[in-house]
């Protein structure tokens, strides 16, 4: 799970970033990690890049069969939400 503050460009984002990676996955155990801003504004994903094929991919709408999403419906409910607020205005 990464949090980060809203607002801003991509250099100014990564000065106030403040990251929690949750993951069976940890450092020095052979994984890449790779970290990537999407959407606008920019929202920080951490991700282990796999180096075994061509895609990788940020999850878009919550997978309840997967894993356990509490989080990620969390920020795609808020995104959602921005989103609607964004069309209203418009």
């Amino acid at each position: 799970m990464a949090n980060v503050e809203s607002g801003g460009g991509p250099l100014e984002l990564a000065e106030r970033l403040m990251a929690n990676v949750e993951s069976d996955v940890t450092l020095g155990s052979g994984e890449y990690f790779i970290d990537v801003f999407v959407w606008t504004p920019p929202r920080h994903f951490s991700l282990i890049l796999d180096t075994g094929s061509d895609p990788n991919w940020i999850q878009c709408l919550p997978c309840h069969d997967c894993f356990e999403q509490h989080v990620l419906q969390a920020r795609l409910t808020d995104r959602r939400e921005a989103t609607k607020k964004q069309s209203k205005r418009a």
